[in-house]
């Protein structure tokens, strides 16, 4: 609290990131020599809207003087760069492959593996919240 005491009321910082990018993946392996690895490399800019709650909702606050005012949200941008495998499931299972590709149009099944970098501090603004991140993301891809 103002005062120095210990408050009662739980703190919570809210994201919500927003993302522009660019996507190449590179399947040539994959369609012409029956390799069945393709990668992809990913990068674009981000804005990452920011609030933090309290008890009485958003944390906006006076000093104890009213001079002073301080926000509880904002917006910080950013980039961020991935590199990611990915291994062709069609080939393990042809037939079956081509019946979903014909019955629901998923040309290419893959299992997926991503190291993404999000580097999201105001491209180093001094007075900027660090809501960078580092993650490995592994999933199942539908390219229809």
């Amino acid at each position: 609290t103002l005062s120095g005491e210990t408050s009662s009321d739980s703190t919570r910082l809210r994201t919500m990131p927003l993302r522009l990018g660019l996507v190449y993946r590179f399947d040539v392996l994959a369609e012409r020599f029956n390799v069945p690895l393709a990668f992809s490399v990913k990068a674009g800019l981000d804005y990452y809207l920011w609030w933090t709650t309290g008890g009485n909702g958003i944390s906006d606050w006076e000093d104890a003087s009213g001079d002073g005012r301080a926000l509880g949200r904002g917006a910080t941008t950013g980039y961020h760069a991935a590199f990611a495998i990915h291994l062709l499931l069609d080939m393990l299972a042809p037939d079956m492959a081509t019946s979903f590709d014909n019955n629901v149009g998923v040309n290419n099944t893959y299992l997926f593996a991503e190291v993404l970098l999000s580097k999201i501090d105001d491209f180093g603004g001094a007075d900027s919240w660090d809501l960078s991140d580092t993650s490995l993301l592994f999933g199942l891809a539908f390219e229809f």
